[in-house]
């Protein structure tokens, strides 16, 4: 896979992100399905292995007096319902309130990262609609075989939800690299197999918002539907950049739903673009 594709809609934004050379990296707790970025936890190990994690995690991202505080307290809770060392139904109680802690620890540690979702086709009509404004808009080519990054992965729509805490285990005290690209796995790059349509890729950064583009922008496709006010300006905005740009006027097929390209005339698009009114070009007042 060499080239990549944002659709996105025309606006403020992916305007200023075409002129600073930027992309945006979301916050994944605010994507448009709530099961993407929300793992589920399998417990696989003892309570007092599990206890153990949970103190370290707590620490890890505190401090100690407050890993001991948030022990202590779920203790406290579970005796509410009786001894959870003696009382199977009380302990499963405590166990799940702990795996709770150990879920809300994990999501911390992941909370400020960011994603960037690309695509890997420019000519889904389903992309079209429900990203580019209903064709509209425009979608965006990187070249990603001159990145200046890691290569993006590619999302998993067959994979569960579920990560054992096993693997957390072997991560936070072991610093286990293949059990840390298990957990990340789970919670960036695995979704609903009834999301497979979009064959996203994803890049995942450190920090969420605007960051400089990690790779070669080669290209602009224009929905059927994008007006030609849009297409002069980007065109005017990149054309004769030192890193050429190719454009493209997308199209429907005349015997199916699939969709087409044709490079824009650039030379006869800048001859046709709208002109000002003439009420703008010579200050005539229109009559009432």
């Amino acid at each position: 896979m060499t080239k990549l594709y944002k659709y996105r809609s025309f606006g403020v934004n992916s305007l200023r992100e075409l002129c600073e050379s930027e992309v945006y990296f979301s916050d994944p707790k605010k994507f448009n399905d709530p099961l993407d970025y929300s793992p589920t936890l399998i417990n696989d190990i003892s309570l007092n292995e599990l206890e153990q994690l949970c103190h370290r995690m707590v620490m890890n991202n505190y401090d100690k007096d407050r890993a001991d505080r948030e022990i202590h307290n779920y203790r406290y809770l579970s005796t509410e319902y009786g001894d959870y060392k003696t009382d199977q139904e009380v302990q499963k109680y405590y166990i799940r309130m702990i795996v709770g802690e150990v879920k809300r620890q994990l999501d911390h540690t992941m909370k400020s990262r960011g994603v960037l979702s690309l695509a890997s086709q420019w000519n889904s009509p389903l992309m079209w609609s429900h990203y580019a404004n209903e064709h509209k808009g425009i979608c965006i080519e990187y070249d990603i075989s001159r990145a200046v990054c890691e290569k993006p992965n590619m999302v998993d729509y067959k994979g569960g939800r579920g990560i054992y805490i096993s693997q957390i285990v072997d991560l936070i005290f072991n610093g286990a690299e293949r059990a840390k690209k298990e957990i990340e796995c789970k919670y960036f790059y695995t979704k609903a197999g009834q999301w497979d349509y979009e064959e996203e890729w994803r890049y995942v950064s450190e920090s969420q918002g605007s960051r400089s583009v990690p790779f070669h922008l080669s290209g602009v496709y224009f929905g059927m539907r994008c007006e030609i006010s849009v297409v002069s300006s980007i065109v005017k905005l990149l054309d004769g950049a030192k890193s050429k740009v190719s454009f493209y006027h997308t199209y429907a097929s005349q015997d199916s739903f699939d969709l087409h390209r044709r490079e824009v005339e650039i030379e006869e698009l800048m001859a046709c673009t709208p002109r000002p009114s003439s009420a703008l070009a010579f200050g005539c007042i229109p009559n009432k």
